[in-house]
């Protein structure tokens, strides 16, 4: 009978975002073959996106010990890095004019609908990682709790303005 750890949410969260951040490197160079001419920029635009807020979920990813808790801040950032491929692919289907040139502008469309839920998960994991980190250094547990939600109410008023919910 053989014996399988069971996996920590640090590594699968890290898995997660090296799966996503080979699709966004892969999306970034192979842009010219799934576009033409602007819409290839537009495919580099969301990939670039997606590999900056990868970069920043990796670390945070290592760092959370395997706790699911600790993972949210990674996770949250993951969701989002992942909508801004999924509007990556979709990017694809536009031309130089921004029209419609084929198919996959509809899944651009389903990537800015994702594009807003990951906004809400990065803004959620990154509060709930605010209120446990000051938590650990020590601060009260109340002004932890205000320091995520103040976090966190920030963040719906910059998601707020930015997509108009």
């Amino acid at each position: 009978m053989s014996e399988h750890r069971a996996r920590s949410w640090s590594t699968i969260v890290t898995w997660a975002i090296a799966i996503a951040a080979t699709v966004g490197v892969g999306l970034l160079v192979g842009a010219d073959v799934i576009a033409d001419d602007d819409a290839a920029s537009h495919v580099r635009y969301h990939a670039l996106i997606a590999l900056v807020i990868l970069a920043i979920a990796a670390p945070l990813a290592r760092r959370s010990d395997g706790s699911p808790r600790r993972a949210a801040p990674a996770v949250g950032l993951w969701l989002f890095g992942a909508a801004q491929l999924v509007e990556a692919v979709g990017g694809a289907g536009y031309d130089a004019a921004n029209a419609t040139r084929n198919d996959l502008a509809v899944i651009h469309d389903l990537g800015i609908g994702l594009s807003a839920l990951g906004l809400v998960a990065a803004v959620v994991g990154i509060a709930i990682g605010i209120r446990d980190t000051l938590a650990r250094r020590g601060v009260q547990s109340g002004i932890a709790l205000g320091g995520g939600v103040a976090f966190l109410a920030l963040g719906l008023v910059v998601i707020k303005t930015l997509i108009g919910f």
